[in-house]
């Protein structure tokens, strides 16, 4: 009985996820920097079912987002992004509330019940991050 919006849809990135995504990750290119030209960039790509959540958005200026550095295009910078996300927000970091419920990992789509889930992932990456930083 739930309809669930396409897939284009939820990779779209909201005012609200953008908005997040800069006061949680800075308003700077990641790889070099700068402030200027900046681009929200979906660390797992829409066309790997990335959605356009703030814990799957980091800010890379136009020539890094777009250009032969691209995660686009280096696979090592790629996968960085990637590693960095999931240690921060666990592994579900690129989903969204509908995801986690076609896994059954949340008893329905509200905006608390992602949020608590992905909260706990949260805590648990700093806590597997901190028995492992050693």
């Amino acid at each position: 009985g739930r309809t669930i919006p396409s897939a284009k849809t939820r990779g779209q990135i909201s005012k609200r996820e953008y908005n997040e995504a800069l006061k949680r990750h800075g308003e700077f290119c990641y790889v070099c920097g700068t402030t200027t030209n900046l681009e929200a960039h979906h660390v797992r790509f829409r066309s790997s079912q990335g959605r356009g959540v703030w814990r799957n958005i980091r800010f890379l200026c136009s020539e890094h987002h777009r250009g032969k550095y691209s995660p686009h295009q280096n696979l090592v910078l790629r996968r960085e992004l990637e590693k960095l996300h999931e240690s921060l927000y666990g592994p579900y970091y690129y989903c969204d509330k509908y995801d986690l419920f076609k896994m059954g990992l949340i008893p329905n789509t509200t905006d608390k019940e992602y949020e608590k889930f992905m909260s706990l992932e949260e805590k648990k990456a700093r806590e597997f991050y901190e028995q492992n930083r050693n």
